[in-house]
């Protein structure tokens, strides 16, 4: 009983079928291994980028720019926290409201 695109098999009773590879088996393969890498330097670029939003709003006077992003993405709404921060959020060029370095005046 052949399932999926590549017409594998499955198992009947206690033995398993053959597996009948076809022509795009390994291209979908390697097509599937490209896409989870990409996936995955997609997440690592979210983190960095959210983790860089944290340490900038940290910086400003007003905590309410840390503490959207910080508990939106904690609670696995990071996306919208993003999307909030580049429309409406300060744009770090302003240097009123910052906190001085430690160690300047």
């Amino acid at each position: 009983m052949p399932f999926g695109p590549a017409g594998l098999t499955g198992m009947r009773a206690t033995r398993v079928q053959r597996l009948h590879h076809r022509g795009l088996a390994w291209p979908m393969l390697g097509l599937g291994m490209v896409s989870g890498l990409a996936m995955g330097g997609g997440m690592i670029a979210g983190l960095v980028s959210w983790i860089g939003a944290l340490l900038i709003t940290s910086q400003l006077e007003s905590k309410a720019w840390f503490l959207a992003p910080l508990l939106l993405g904690i609670f696995s709404f990071g996306f919208v926290a993003m999307i909030a921060y580049v429309v409406a959020g300060p744009d770090g060029t302003a240097e009123a409201g910052m906190i001085p370095a430690h160690g300047t005046t």
